[in-house]
């Protein structure tokens, strides 16, 4: 259940310093719309139409149909589109294994595609950095999370 993985990343460790792997996980909800789909790029170019977006979108389906390979492209591909939309994309599944410190970070069950307000995401993780958040995150994935957004 999706409801799983949304409370794994929420949970505060001691190991990460007493952060959760995404901090607004839980403050954020009422700001994220959640979508169960059997077709992500659909579902994505139907969320680029929308006037209004959500803080968040958090589409997810099936992790066999959308592998990490074909995740990885589809960001790489339509993340300046989406960057003109103010919104990023980033993506999440079972065989990509990424860790902050020893925590993986990862879900277990799908292929997930975040649609992030850009704006908003940098806001945010400009006040992480005020924080030693970021000191527990290996320098090549924040490059890969935080870095690639700049």
């Amino acid at each position: 259940m999706i409801q799983d993985y949304i409370n794994y990343v929420s949970l505060k460790r001691k190991e990460i310093g007493g952060h959760a792997i995404c901090p607004y996980a839980k403050s954020f909800l009422k700001k994220t719309e959640i979508i169960e789909s059997d077709n992500l790029m659909h579902a994505v170019f139907e969320c680029f139409q929308n006037k209004e977006h959500p803080m968040l979108y958090l589409i997810y389906g099936d992790a066999q149909k959308h592998d990490e390979i074909w995740l990885n492209r589809f960001c790489l591909n339509y993340n300046q589109y989406a960057k003109k939309l103010d919104l990023w994309l980033i993506w999440d599944h079972p065989k990509q294994i990424n860790k902050i410190g020893d925590v993986e970070t990862n879900n277990k069950k799908y292929a997930i595609i975040l649609l992030q307000s850009l704006s908003e995401l940098n806001k945010y993780s400009d006040k992480l950095k005020k924080t030693n958040y970021y000191k527990f995150w290996d320098k090549d994935y924040y490059n890969q999370i935080v870095g690639k957004r700049n």
